[in-house]
């Protein structure tokens, strides 16, 4: 049978990290998981035959690839490994820092504490999770991934670098399907959603897809709630936001001359 992809939706509890414990002791949500483009079932079904002989249908996982295994890349893997079940199998993580930072970034946090899952590192280029291998790769540039090789479906682009079509269209020259922002995308060729504001409106034919940023995730279900019910004819907004990684400790160089400064 021809792929078929099915796109459901859940409530905004469902999706994103069920709560802060959780995510440190690596338990299990129950409830029912986001059917948004993070967790987009792509079903490669094919029959099967039965003990019976009847024919089933199967269903292959969906292959995501990290690029960029900072605070978003971990916290993803970290909330994908405490669900209870999902389409999605993370086969790939792209960072320049190697098995061992990867491993231990992800077994040890200081804002959540150890990871309650199996982080072992099995060779030079991969790292297992709860017994799931997983290939790690330093690469700077998108064109030299494996995706094709790996038959990536999606790729998690978290790096904040790669942000307009060009950039993160290199995934797909690469071999992989779509490629998901975690950052405001740059361009308006590339669409926006918020999960609770406009996720129904996802084209699945759309190959680029930006999840907007943190503060956007935060404000825009409020905003929406306003603009139907009154009507926003101007609005100012300040966040109170946490410490980043693009942010200095202290005075160093940076390309914006304010975040220069501590």
């Amino acid at each position: 049978r021809k792929e078929q992809a099915i796109h459901r939706t859940a409530p905004e509890s469902a999706i994103g990290f069920p709560n802060r414990r959780r995510l440190r002791r690596g338990r299990r949500p129950r409830g029912p998981h986001a059917r948004s483009m993070m967790s987009t079932r792509t079903l490669n079904t094919r029959p099967a035959a039965s003990r019976r002989g009847a024919r089933v249908v199967t269903s292959a996982k969906v292959k995501v690839a990290i690029n960029g295994f900072g605070r978003i890349g971990r916290n993803f893997l970290r909330c994908l490994e405490g669900r209870d079940s999902t389409d999605l199998e993370v086969v790939a993580v792209n960072d320049s820092g190697g098995v061992k930072q990867a491993s231990h970034l992800l077994k040890y946090d200081s804002m959540l504490g150890t990871f309650d899952a199996d982080v072992q590192i099995k060779d030079d280029t991969t790292i297992s999770v709860n017994g799931k291998d997983i290939k790690v790769v330093s690469s700077r540039d998108p064109l030299q991934l494996p995706w094709k090789e790996m038959g990536v479906d999606l790729v998690i682009e978290g790096t904040g670098v790669f942000l307009n079509s060009e950039g993160a269209g290199k995934h797909i020259t690469a071999g992989a399907k779509k490629v998901l922002i975690t950052a405001p995308a740059k361009g308006s060729d590339i669409p926006t959603h918020v999960v609770g504001v406009n996720e129904k409106d996802l084209d699945m034919n759309a190959q680029i897809v930006s999840n907007a940023s943190c503060t956007t995730n935060c404000l825009a279900p409020f905003a929406k709630v306003l603009e139907e019910k009154f009507g926003i004819v101007k609005g100012l907004m300040t966040t109170t936001h946490s410490y980043t990684g693009d942010q200095r400790l202290l005075d160093a160089s940076h390309r914006d001359m304010r975040r220069a400064r501590a």
